[in-house]
């Protein structure tokens, strides 16, 4: 019995929760990146704990060259080394991050004034913000407004067939709501 009311319960909720969030296709992409890193003492080589200060910035080169985007976090707890922060959390977001020239993307973190020895270079799941704004699309499954295509507007599209030619007749045409145009004439030759 209480299993029953469970499952119901459970049922119900899922229901009601389908129906009060938006579907997928409706909700923003996210504009942040979650980040985390593990800090050591750089003598005793022990994990830290405590507070320190955080710079982020963004590069399309592996060393050298000028940040493409930075943000600061400062205080950020340190727990055993862990340390977690939301990246576009800032007041700009990544509003002001330059287009990288090389196609690549690479993750400095700067210590308490110091930057880490080596870059991370940035992989997909960062640039999968730009889901949000397909610029360029090679294929799409579905879309939620197709009026038109490549400027034609939708009332010029070519209909489905609506129904087949019955049995020993011949597609000659498609009228333009679908409609087949049938002939049963036997084709001349196709009888020779």
């Amino acid at each position: 019995m209480k299993t029953s009311r469970f499952v119901t319960l459970s049922v119900l909720l899922l229901v009601a929760v389908s129906f009060a969030v938006p579907s997928w296709g409706q909700i923003p992409v996210p504009q942040k990146v979650n980040y985390q890193g593990f800090l050591t003492d750089s003598t005793s080589g022990e994990p830290l704990t405590g507070t320190v200060d955080l710079e982020f910035r963004l590069y399309d080169v592996a060393d050298a060259g000028s940040p493409l985007w930075s943000e600061s976090h400062s205080g950020v707890s340190v727990e055993q080394g862990v340390f977690r922060v939301i990246l576009g959390s800032g007041p700009d977001g990544f509003s002001n991050l330059q287009e990288p020239q090389t196609g690549e993307v690479w993750l400095e973190v700067v210590v308490g004034g110091a930057p880490l020895s080596l870059r991370e270079q940035l992989t997909s799941v960062f640039f999968s913000f730009m889901a949000g704004s397909a610029e360029h699309a090679a294929n799409a499954d579905w879309a939620t407004d197709a009026d038109t295509l490549d400027t034609m507007d939708s009332s010029e599209f070519q209909r489905a067939l609506t129904s087949p030619c019955g049995p020993y007749n011949f597609l000659t045409g498609i009228l333009g709501d679908g409609t087949p145009v049938c002939d049963s004439e036997t084709d001349p030759q196709v009888n020779e």
